[in-house]
This record gives structure tokens, sequence and C-alpha cells, in this order.
């Protein structure tokens, strides 16, 4: 499987590439991760700085395609910009409308994990 990097440069864009890659006819699978939100102090793990107070939770995807007449038909795009990484109450509404979009959707079965 090949893999590649989006190249998105703010919230707007990233949110904007996954929805694309949602619609997508070639989507195999797109792959929403989110990490555990850091609130306090005392929550985060020892030898890390206060960046995950600010920056927490961080959403990335990794949308996978089969592409017809390649060698190796399978190719994943990763989208993980920093962008939508910062737990800012405007970045939380945009995650929210992002995956209300998506479940808007409704993709096949085992589409969205």
């Amino acid at each position: 499987m090949t893999v590649i990097r989006a190249v998105t440069h703010n919230t707007g864009a990233v949110a904007q590439a996954i929805l694309t890659y949602a619609n997508h006819p070639g989507l195999k699978e797109l792959r929403l991760a989110v990490t555990r939100a850091y609130r306090y102090d005392e929550d985060v793990p020892e030898g890390n700085s206060n960046n995950l107070l600010q920056n927490s939770p961080i959403l990335q995807a990794v949308a996978v395609f089969d592409l017809p007449y390649t060698v190796n038909n399978s190719i994943a795009v990763v989208i993980d910009s920093p962008g939508l990484s910062m737990q800012r109450d405007a970045r939380a509404g945009e995650v929210k409308h992002l995956t209300s979009d998506l479940l808007k959707l409704n993709l096949a079965p085992g589409k969205l994990t």
C-alpha cells in the first residue's frame, strides 16, 4: 500500500479534505482517530509538557482507496494537520460539525471507522 499525506494549511481545509475523501467513489475505508482530552495538570503523563492541555484531543484521519489500474491498488492518505489538533472552542465546533457531516453521508457499513 502506498501512503501519502494530505497538504492542508488550516482547519477548514482539514475538514474539507476529510469530507472530500469521504465522498470519493474509490473510498474503501475512512478511519478517524481521536486522542484523549487532557484537562488538568495531573492528567498529563509524567515527562510530557502541558502542551497536551492546550492541544488535545487530537483528530487524525486516514482515507484508504482502491484505485483500479495500479500495481498495488490501495493507497492511503493521512490527514493529520495540527490545525484540527488544537482544542479550542472554535475547533471543537469544527470537529463536531465534521463528524455530523460524515454521519449524514450514510457511508456503507465498515467504511467509517
